[in-house]
């Protein structure tokens, strides 16, 4: 799929995988077109954001990921296959970037 820096990945329930592309600073969506399991040549953006490089989560209706600092939540829905970006919203700002917590 010419993937750079993968860093996250999430299985949805349709069968695509969500990744985290830290090289490209966005969340892609792989798709599973023929229902074999694995991700077919089709692709689409989902988010693109600046400095997302972290942590790829979904929960209800809403993808999340982070950068050392903040964490982002983008409304999304399996088997989307559009771009999420515009509907940013910010769930955390100011963690402690050192790795340690505090």
């Amino acid at each position: 799929a010419g993937l750079v820096k993968p860093r996250g990945i999430w299985p949805m329930p349709n069968g695509d995988l969500l990744v985290l592309e830290r090289g490209r600073d966005r969340i892609i969506a792989l798709h599973d077109v023929d229902g074999d399991g694995r991700a077919d040549d089709a692709m689409s953006v989902i988010v693109v954001q600046w400095g997302v490089n972290h942590g790829l989560a979904v929960f209800g209706d809403y993808v999340y990921a982070s950068s050392d600092t903040m964490v982002w939540r983008w409304a999304y829905t399996a088997g989307q296959r559009t771009d999420s970006s515009f509907s940013r919203e910010v769930v955390i700002n100011g963690m402690n970037a050192d790795g340690r917590g505090g």
